[in-house]
């Protein structure tokens, strides 16, 4: 029963990871593809977590966490970039 759980989790996270990369790809707006991107490496995190759970082991859990990292910088650049202009601030000095 497990192994079928598993199968169709990672059915539809795949579907999920397909639709997501082609908003990432074919967005209108930089907010359409920074949220793409987003929800694409939440579920590109499930897809590790089921791994993990079909293998039986807790090292994939620490990739997951780093994965699911760096969308959250690339969103807070993004929102930088789109309220300031620019991401680094430099002084006029």
């Amino acid at each position: 029963m497990l192994a079928w759980a598993l199968t169709i989790a990672l059915v539809l996270l795949g579907l999920s990871l397909i639709f997501c990369a082609y908003r990432v790809v074919v967005g209108p707006t930089t907010l359409d593809r920074t949220a793409a991107f987003d929800t694409f490496s939440v579920n590109l995190t499930g897809v590790i977590a089921v791994w993990a759970i079909d293998g039986n082991t807790t090292l994939h859990f620490d990739l997951a966490f780093m994965i699911a990292l760096v969308p959250f910088m690339f969103a807070v650049i993004v929102a930088k970039f789109i309220v300031k202009g620019d991401i680094i601030d430099r002084d006029s000095d």
